[in-house]
């Protein structure tokens, strides 16, 4: 798809609750597969799922996952500015995703963090360590034609922070919650890249997509 022509962009909204429930059955199989290798396996289920009711320590969590997910959208952002695959890949996301409404937004966000965390973080990390999990989950995010990619090599990097922060917290909750806020602020502002688009088709025959448009 070329990001210079928003009339590439598929406006139909028709795929996305064929989207939606296959993006529930993936990751709520991620999610089972993860909480079942976490509970019989490794035994960590309950632990790395417990919220301690200690204010200090509840502020710890929130405070790893915000920096964390700070961390993650500041280098997404840098990402887009130094690689055009990059940019790309997010028109083509827009393409997919960018005409769904905040609530399901919200909710692919959630889901994907859930499913995703209790998979990669809670099950596979404790086989293999953070190293070799961080390259299977950058790996599981290939470009188009399934070649590895600037999103790749970003997800990756995404993997080995999202490890650490549960290494170091032993808990769960904190990558989860970055994960949702990265995957949300994503979602949303594929919306606004897909409304941008759909704005400028309607304005001008032969539209382009202003330059300072909204993109992730």
């Amino acid at each position: 798809m070329n990001p210079e022509n928003p009339q590439e962009m598929s406006l139909d909204k028709g795929s996305g609750r064929t989207l939606v429930i296959n993006a529930t059955i993936m990751y709520g199989a991620m999610a089972a597969i993860g909480a079942m290798v976490c509970y019989y396996r490794h035994g960590s289920l309950v632990r790395s799922l417990h919220m301690n009711a200690e204010l200090i320590i509840l502020f710890r969590l929130l405070a790893v996952a915000c920096l964390g997910a700070g961390v993650l959208l500041v280098s997404n952002f840098l990402f887009e500015e130094l690689f055009p695959s990059y940019r790309n890949l997010k028109w083509a996301l827009a393409r997919l995703m960018g005409g769904f409404s905040v609530p399901t937004a919200v909710y692919l966000a959630l889901s994907s963090a859930l499913g995703e965390e209790l998979l990669f973080r809670g099950a596979i990390q404790a086989e293999v360590g953070i190293i070799i999990t961080s390259v299977i989950f950058g790996m599981l995010h290939l470009g188009p034609g399934g070649q590895v990619s600037s999103w790749t090599v970003w997800t990756a990097m995404a993997g080995l922070l999202l490890g650490w922060m549960y290494q170091a917290t032993g808990n769960l909750w904190a990558p989860i919650l970055s994960h949702f806020i990265v995957n949300l602020v994503g979602f949303l502002r594929l919306r606004g890249l897909h409304r941008a688009a759909k704005l400028a088709m309607d304005r001008s025959p032969t539209p382009q997509v202003p330059e300072n448009s909204t993109h992730l």
